[in-house]
């Protein structure tokens, strides 16, 4: 069986795990809301952090439904040259392809080349380099029009691991994460992932329909793009790379196979 899942669109997703999600509704928001209060707290490294108990349940439930099915994922980002996706497939960028990629970027846009000196200082600032090394082997396959209406750099990097990149930068320059909107042509990526593969999938994929479920019934004002990423920590080749298409050409006509 194949499974077209478009973390936008809860018409593709597994609708018993739908029922499940209304059926616990009330208890998963409690949960996530005693979650963030705790995070908020200044003593929270002496206060023993709130569990999920029924969160988790239903990750698990969500878990069986997805795994040992072929998963086709839609990932959307800006990219000045999708043919790079068709022939390469979905890969890790290490820090360095960063600087590489804001340097090509600099000519077009002055923001770029104002922030690239003290973005390679960033990254070999302790914390930072550690953040860049945890995120390194991750790609991401992030959902659809939300993901172009969010963060710009993690937008524009996402299918490279750009989380870690919106974070630096940000820190180097405020702002310029919204600059890397304009930059490139919003595209979607199906990639098809075959069952062997799912399971590595399905340990991401609850938690992000979860997320994603709770920011469109407006129950978490808190969440950003980012909470419901799908990530994996192995590169996608590009014979798994089903189609490169623009995000226009997907608005309404979603493979539903």
């Amino acid at each position: 069986m194949t499974l077209t899942i478009d973390i936008d669109d809860p018409a593709t997703w597994p609708q018993q795990g739908v029922r499940l999600l209304e059926e616990h509704a009330a208890t998963i928001v409690a949960e996530e809301a005693a979650w963030l209060a705790y995070y908020d707290r200044d003593d929270r490294f002496w206060v023993p952090q709130p569990g999920k108990p029924v969160t988790e349940e239903v990750i698990e439930r969500l878990r069986d439904l997805v795994i040992g099915s072929r998963l086709r994922l839609l990932h959307c980002t800006r990219v000045d040259r999708p043919d790079d996706i068709r022939a390469n497939g979905l890969w890790p960028l290490d820090p360095d392809a960063l600087l590489d990629r804001l340097l090509g970027l600099a000519p077009r846009l002055p923001e770029v080349a104002a922030v690239v000196d003290r973005l390679a200082v960033a990254l070999e600032d302790p914390v930072m380099a550690e953040e860049a090394q945890s995120h390194r082997d991750k790609v991401w396959l992030t959902q659809g029009r939300h993901c172009v209406a969010g963060p710009g750099c993690a937008a524009f990097f996402s299918h490279a691991g750009g989380e870690f990149a919106r974070r630096i930068l940000e820190a180097v320059q405020p702002g310029l994460s919204e600059c890397l909107t304009r930059v490139g042509e919003p595209v979607v990526v199906v990639a098809d992932i075959p069952e062997d593969w799912s399971p590595r999938i399905a340990l991401q994929l609850p938690e992000a329909l979860i997320a994603r479920w709770i920011y469109d019934h407006g129950l978490d004002p808190l969440s950003t793009g980012n909470a419901f990423d799908v990530v994996l920590r192995h590169p996608v080749p590009a014979d798994l790379i089903a189609d490169v298409a623009p995000l226009k050409h997907f608005l309404g006509s979603i493979d539903r196979e």
